[in-house]
């Protein structure tokens, strides 16, 4: 697991602001950023707000300017500080931390892992492994960011392998309105092609308005093979879902980046513990967001997919 930087607290300004379905997108320029890794995140704090805690938000994008980088977060407005955050100006200055947690380790997750007893010859011949993404509303955050990461190969500093996996994002939402934040994603592919890289991307619709009508969850059924990697953000019960069905297939793996309710995002709080599949308690902002499927669920019913 690479290490972890050392976060550090900045203030912001706010450059751009505009709707991405019934989320936000917000642009907020902070001097001296230290580069993130795709699945990290940031605490936010808007200057002079009534809000004493600050807010946990993914790192949808960044983009390096002059000594620092402009960074991008998709929020979606269902409480007073999400609200508040989304309603945001430019000019408007908010305090930063971060980047804060373990994101995906991308190294590990594009290393090839044959098959125990597989010659080289029958790999040779094997086909095309792919880059699962899954996303669930909102947890669509943190996938710009990978996908930039992956069209860039390591450039840009950032620690990226060279990417042998074509992406396919499955990307599920409730309705029309949130489907809309799929733009968000439209650089990240864009930025692909431009690299020489395929990718697809599937859409699903609890009304069926866009899409597949259904759980996303039922398109990665379709959709997943035995070689696959999957990487997932969204509702919890969305992530245990995609556990329960991929721990049923033969050599897939999968990295989850977990929600949790923070206050501090530095671990002082203890406010954002979780059970982990060994018994053990875990903070998810120190010892994630982002934790392999064993680590996280262990033994998931396969049923939980239906529920």
């Amino acid at each position: 697991m690479p290490t972890v930087r050392q976060p550090a607290l900045r203030l912001g300004e706010v450059v751009f602001c505009c709707e991405a379905g019934a989320f936000s997108r917000v642009r907020v320029e902070v001097p001296g950023w230290a580069p993130a890794r795709p699945g990290q995140f940031a605490m936010l704090h808007v200057e002079g707000s009534a809000r004493f805690l600050a807010r946990p938000f993914s790192l949808s994008d960044e983009e390096p300017r002059g000594a620092g980088a402009v960074l991008t977060f998709v929020v979606a407005p269902v409480g007073p500080a999400s609200q508040e955050l989304a309603n945001l100006r430019p000019g408007a200055r908010l305090s930063v931390l971060g980047p804060l947690g373990r994101g995906f380790d991308l190294e590990e997750i594009l290393a090839p892992a044959p098959a125990r007893g597989a010659c080289p010859a029958a790999l040779a011949g094997s086909p095309r492994r792919r880059l699962v993404i899954v996303a669930g509303g909102v947890g669509i955050a943190p996938f710009p960011l990978l996908l930039r990461t992956l069209a860039q190969g390591g450039g840009g500093g950032r620690s990226a392998p060279v990417c042998t996996r074509t992406p396919l994002l499955l990307c599920g939402f409730r309705d029309q309105a949130q489907a809309e934040a799929v733009s968000v994603l439209q650089e990240g592919t864009e930025e692909l092609r431009r690299a020489g890289m395929g990718s697809g991307l599937l859409c699903a619709t609890d009304d069926g308005s866009v899409g597949f009508h259904g759980p996303v969850t039922e398109l990665l059924r379709r959709e997943v093979s035995s070689g696959d990697r999957v990487v997932a953000c969204g509702p919890p019960a969305m992530c245990r879902a995609v556990w329960g069905l991929c721990r049923g297939i033969s050599d897939v793996q999968c990295w989850f980046s977990l929600e949790a309710r923070m206050a501090c995002g530095v671990g002082s709080c203890h406010g954002c513990v979780i059970p982990l599949a060994d018994g053990s308690l875990a903070k998810v902002c120190r010892r994630g967001p982002v934790l392999r499927g064993e680590e996280a669920f262990g033994e998931v019913e396969h049923d939980l997919l239906t529920r």
